[in-house]
């Protein structure tokens, strides 16, 4: 609802998930993985979980943390990476890059867990959801530059949408327009 944020700080002497209100006052440490790369964060719709990634056991999934609770559910238990985890706007689903394929690819699994989907074929990272629902535009990979692609949401062909991103996590797909 836009009075609360989430971001990753390394105040309380390692990499962890805090919330804050909006202003970056009552800033508060709301995981505790003691060492691990822990970030990403991202609020769920309701305002009730927060989804991120961490490499707490090894290689790094994917977790959701309870807000009201500060329970912390796995939802990701792969040897590959999985990590930059992005809410569906319906809140459906959750994208993610994972390089469980041999490669960097674009996945996405239920919010509560359960068998993961690949989206992409050749290659993709960042993904974020059109304000419509109908698209998912993505990195196509580390390279830099490297461009912007897009994939029917229920799957199909890959269409390339603008070359010169200066590095793949540096855009956002808003209502009106990619920035």
């Amino acid at each position: 609802d836009g009075t609360r944020i989430t971001f990753t700080s390394t105040r309380s002497g390692t990499e962890e998930i805090w919330v804050a209100n909006a202003d970056g006052s009552e800033a508060t440490q709301v995981t505790s993985f003691g060492g691990a790369n822990t970030s990403n964060s991202r609020w769920s719709r309701d305002g009730r979980t927060i989804l991120f990634n961490s490499r707490r056991s090894g290689s790094s999934d994917l977790y959701v943390l309870d807000v009201a609770t500060r329970s912390v559910q796995r939802l990701t238990d792969d040897r590959s990476e999985e990590y930059e985890p992005r809410w569906s706007r319906d809140g459906d689903w959750i994208y993610f890059v994972s390089t469980r394929s041999g490669r960097a690819e674009v996945w996405k699994i239920p919010p509560g867990g359960g068998p993961a989907v690949q989206v992409t074929r050749q290659g993709g990272l960042a993904a974020f959801e059109s304000a419509d629902g109908r698209w998912l535009y993505y990195a196509k990979d580390l390279a830099r530059p490297t461009s912007i692609w897009r994939v029917p949401v229920d799957g199909g062909e890959e269409t390339k949408v603008l070359d010169g991103l200066s590095y793949s996590f540096n855009f956002a797909v808003a209502d009106k327009g990619i920035y």
